[in-house]
């Protein structure tokens, strides 16, 4: 079993990684591993001048095995000429829900600013993995110093049953 910030860094690192632009086949970028993202919603609308797309309307990211569903989703772009299009910014809203593998979250907001590698989780966020889970008032993730931060934490971890226990008896 994992320790409670490794099942953070794990999910947060997988969200981080979700919202990682495209590179070539194989490739990794700073933010994690590169690859298609499949976004599909009710609704988008791009609003150009403000540089920044929003989808709207049963929100579904997945990339590899990676699913995050929510009402809204709005990326923020830049309109530097030296990297047009390239996002900053990205806010998942109204139940947020996201899954890989055995691990699930869920929070009411999930703001990452990919300028300074930080997402930010609100609005009752949880991470459960197997029988463990974490929950708090904000979860901040650090990517850049692999930190997790937890306001206002409660925890319940599932410790992995020890196979030699130390009872003083021999065979």
């Amino acid at each position: 079993m994992r320790s409670v910030p490794a099942i953070f860094g794990c999910l947060l690192f997988f969200l981080a990684c979700s919202v990682a632009q495209a590179a070539p086949a194989g490739a990794k970028s700073p933010e994690g591993p590169a690859g298609p993202v499949d976004i599909r919603s009710d609704r988008l609308v791009v609003e150009k001048k403000a540089h920044r797309a929003v989808f709207s309307g049963k929100v579904r990211l997945v990339q590899k095995d990676l699913i995050i569903l929510c009402d809204k989703l709005v990326v923020s772009y830049s309109d530097d000429k030296s990297e047009p299009g390239r996002i900053t910014r990205m806010v998942f809203s109204g139940e947020v829900s996201i899954e890989q593998q055995d691990r699930k979250g869920h929070c009411g907001r999930a703001d990452y600013d990919r300028t300074v590698g930080l997402i930010i989780c609100t609005g009752k966020p949880w991470v459960v993995e197997g029988k463990s889970r974490v929950e708090g008032e904000r979860i901040e993730y650090h990517l850049s110093r692999d930190e997790v931060r937890v306001i206002r934490p409660r925890a319940v971890i599932q410790l992995p049953a020890d196979d030699n226990p130390k009872s003083g008896r021999t065979k």
